[in-house]
C-alpha cells in the first residue's frame, strides 16, 4: 500500500476519493504520466479538460474513458 503522506505536497491535501475532477498534477499522476506528457496530449486534443477562471481541471470520468479507449489486447496467432 502506498503511503500517501509522502506522495503529495504537504501544503495541499490529496484529492478527495470519488471526486469529480483533478488538477493537472493529480490527473497526470492518475494516468501515471508526466505533466508535460499530459500537456502534449491536451494540446493534441486527445484528453479533454475544463478551463475555469484560475484552474484547469480534468474530469475523472473522462480520464478513465480516455484510458480505457487506449486499451489493447494481444491477438492469438
Amino acid at each position: 500500500m502506498v503511503d500517501s503522506s509522502n506522495f503529495y505536497r504537504h501544503d495541499r491535501p490529496p484529492p478527495l476519493a470519488g471526486g469529480l475532477a483533478l488538477r493537472r498534477a493529480d490527473a497526470a499522476r492518475m494516468l501515471d504520466i508526466s505533466v508535460p506528457t499530459l500537456d502534449r496530449l491536451v494540446k493534441a486534443g486527445e484528453i479533454p479538460r475544463v478551463k475555469l477562471p484560475g484552474a484547469v481541471l480534468f474530469s475523472v470520468d473522462s480520464l478513465r474513458t480516455w484510458l480505457h479507449s487506449r486499451e489493447t489486447r494481444e491477438q492469438p496467432n
